[in-house]
């Protein structure tokens, strides 16, 4: 498959998840690794239900996709054990996905973590 292809194939999963379209993990995502997709994506909605995420960027090689991206969201629901605070996040990461057969095979990710918590008011924000 075309480097192209699979860029395609990222491009319209991330943009299914974006309209809550959650059926696109059974076209677009391979047996073994949906679960741990669905659960992801169930944990991320429900504690941020207006949960976006913006492409900035998209490069292939192989049979791999890297996307730089931006989310935001409202917390309005519990998050790793925390209640709602009404805080609004926003952030930037890179993820880059694996794909086989035309089914995403794995997926990683990469993001400040510090700032969430901090945006959630859950740590100190910066001293220095």
């Amino acid at each position: 498959m075309s480097t192209e292809n699979n860029k395609f194939i990222i491009r319209r999963y991330i943009e299914e998840l974006n309209r809550r379209n959650e059926s696109i993990l059974e076209e677009l995502v391979a047996d073994e690794f949906r679960e741990t997709v669905r659960q992801g994506y169930l944990r991320n909605i429900t504690a941020f239900p207006d949960y976006f995420v913006e492409i900035m960027e998209i490069l292939a090689e192989g049979d791999q996709v890297a996307v730089e991206w931006s989310y935001r969201g409202v917390h309005r629901g519990v998050y790793k054990g925390y209640p709602p605070t009404g805080k609004v996040i926003s952030g930037k990461a890179i993820s880059i996905y694996r794909l086989k057969d035309r089914k995403i095979i794995d997926a990683r990710g990469i993001w400040d973590r510090g700032e969430l918590w901090q945006q959630l008011g859950l740590i100190p924000g910066q001293v220095i």
